[in-house]
């Protein structure tokens, strides 16, 4: 496995209703790293998940790499984390397509006081921009001060 296999990726955002149309790898040992917000409206701390809801969508969340963190019913949260196809017994349905997908959390943090209609709109003036400046699917490099690359 090469380096860049190995690394972390960032988590690209996604409002929960996109998930549903998502392609992902046909193997499951690809997940695809993903960002996403949305209201805990189920707590299963036995089996380790929780639940988020925007709107009608739904995402089952495996938080057993963040056991140590405290969710609340009804609470805001903003997630990042490892998505891949699961199981019948491993998550809800998501967009009403059939599909159950599973979120292994890697990251999670409350966000109970952001506008989420604020939010959404920086999310789709990004894309927007990104898309205009053909910076979609490219690494992009960051300069300090001094003009090196990091």
């Amino acid at each position: 496995m090469s380096a860049t296999e190995m690394s972390i990726q960032h988590g690209e955002i996604f409002f929960l209703h996109e998930l549903g149309s998502l392609l992902l790898p046909p193997q499951e040992k690809y997940e695809r790293s993903v960002r996403v917000v949305g209201r805990c409206i189920k707590i299963n701390t036995q089996q380790r998940r929780i639940v988020l809801q925007d709107r009608a969508s739904t995402l089952t969340v495996d938080i057993e790499l963040i056991s140590d963190q405290y969710f609340v019913m009804d609470g805001l949260y903003q997630v990042i984390g490892e998505l891949r196809e699961g199981s019948e017994r491993e998550g809800e349905e998501v967009g009403g397509n059939g599909r159950r997908l599973l979120l292994r959390a890697r990251v999670a943090r409350a966000v109970d006081g952001m506008d989420i209609s604020l939010y959404e709109q920086s999310v789709r003036l990004r894309r927007a921009f990104l898309e205009k400046h053909k910076m979609v699917g490219k690494q992009e490099r960051v300069r300090n001060g001094a003009g090196e690359e990091w």
